[in-house]
């Protein structure tokens, strides 16, 4: 909680303890001040974990969203165009695995699994997230900021 925030809180309470002091005393000032201020604070609290929880609900979506995108990929990936699946060169397969483990500088489970999850040619990079690359197992926020990196600076185009 910011030190501005509290201040907040305080003058409000002090502010309505002294309209209840007005109507009864010293013990209403006093009284009044100290239910105002915890209301107030009870109120700051549910809404910051309000606004937390649709940040969260948000990231699973955009996560969810990302997830989609990479099966519908690997669904629209076509047997012998490079992609893993029926027809696929296995002698090809193991090349690209190879070198996907030495350019990203990453165990050959990891490169194997990148090739399984459909990144079977440098292209099926250019637009991938991090969040998209995380949903690959092995892959780790890392790993898919240093494999992106990469990607970019081959300059594809």
């Amino acid at each position: 909680m910011k030190p501005r925030e509290v201040l907040f809180i305080a003058v409000v309470s002090l502010v309505m303890g002294g309209i209840f002091g007005m109507l009864g005393g010293i013990v209403g000032f006093l009284g009044g001040t100290i239910l105002t201020f915890a209301i107030v604070f009870a109120i700051y609290f549910w809404w910051q974990n309000r606004s937390k929880s649709k940040e969260e609900k948000s990231d699973r979506a955009v996560v969810r969203s990302a997830a989609e995108d990479q099966k519908r990929r690997t669904a629209e990936a076509q047997p012998g165009d490079g992609s893993s699946g029926a027809g696929a060169d296995p002698l090809l397969e193991e090349d690209i695995i190879d070198e996907f483990s030495r350019e990203f500088m990453i165990s050959k489970e990891k490169a194997e699994a990148l090739y399984g999850s459909g990144y079977t040619r440098w292209v099926d990079f250019e637009e991938a997230i991090p969040q998209d690359l995380m949903l690959v197992p092995g892959i780790n926020p890392t790993v898919a900021r240093k494999i992106i990196r990469t990607v970019h600076s081959r300059d594809l185009k």
